[in-house]
């Protein structure tokens, strides 16, 4: 049924049911139902439903259920409905349904739903419907739904439809949301939406609109692009820029307060031109 063991173990041990360590163990370690450990944990475990550690975990870890790690993890994380890890997570973590991670994420992380850390993540990551961190996010991103972050994006971040949106302090609820984050950088692509609070540089391509306040580089929007200030080429149907732009806009309707650029389309509006010029269909120039 059991093997119960009131101190450390170090071996290799089977139990029908269970495996128990009131302290530490390393080695390999089959339990029918779950494999318990009270202290560190390294080697191979292997669970029916769950493998749980109280401490931290280094080595392979199977999980039917789930794998749930209450210190720092490294290595290879596999559970059939989620990995959980209480610090931080440096490996390949791999969830049916979700990878969460209280700490920091390294590695590759392939969550069938949902990736999420609440510090950092970086590495690799796919994931079914939701990539999310509360402080930054690096890397390759793909997901089939949202990618978020509170903090900055960097890297190639890729998302194709309307996924879920992260109450941060309570749970994950599931709404619109495309790419979302303060900064994002390098290759932001989202078939929806891109919404970046401050800067967006490098390419960036949304199947509807993308907002920021600056935008550096060259975007693509389906229907609409918005922001303060674009320094670099945009193409969308509707291209609004509340103060400056310098360089490039084609669209149907293209809007700046300040132009220094160009500006191509049915009706282009350049607020800072003469009085005859603000106003001009196919195109507008103004060059400071």
């Amino acid at each position: 049924l059991a093997n119960v063991i009131d101190g450390n173990c170090s071996g290799i041990t089977a139990g029908g049911l269970a495996h128990v360590t009131a302290g530490g163990f390393s080695g390999i370690s089959i339990g029918g139902l779950a494999n318990a450990s009270d202290g560190n944990c390294s080697g191979i475990t292997a669970g029916g439903l769950a493998n749980v550690s109280d401490g931290n975990f280094s080595g392979i870890a199977i999980g039917g259920l789930a794998n749930v790690i209450d210190g720092n993890c490294s290595g290879i994380t596999a559970g059939g409905l989620a990995n959980v890890t209480d610090g931080d997570f440096s490996g390949i973590s791999i969830g049916g349904l979700a990878n969460v991670s209280d700490g920091n994420c390294s590695g590759i992380t392939i969550g069938g739903l949902v990736n999420h850390s609440s510090k950092s993540l970086s590495g690799i990551s796919f994931s079914g419907l939701l990539t999310s961190a509360e402080e930054s996010i690096s890397g390759i991103s793909l997901s089939g739904g949202s990618i978020q972050s509170e903090g900055n994006i960097r890297g190639i971040s890729i998302g194709i439809i309307a996924g879920g949106s992260v109450d941060f302090e309570n749970d994950i609820e599931i709404k619109f949301q495309g790419i979302k984050a303060a900064n994002a950088r390098w290759l932001t692509i989202h078939g929806l939406a891109i919404d970046i609070e401050n800067h967006l540089e490098g390419c960036a391509i949304s199947g509807i609109y993308t907002t920021s306040k600056e935008i550096k580089g060259i975007n693509v929007s389906g229907i609409f692009t918005r922001a303060q200030n674009l320094y670099g080429i945009s193409t969308s149907s509707v291209n609004y820029y509340d103060n400056l732009q310098v360089g490039l806009s084609v669209g149907i309707f293209n809007y700046a307060e300040k132009l220094s650029g160009v500006q191509i389309g049915l009706l282009n509006i350049a607020k800072n031109n003469p009085g005859w010029a603000r106003y001009l269909p196919i195109l507008n120039i103004h060059i400071d």
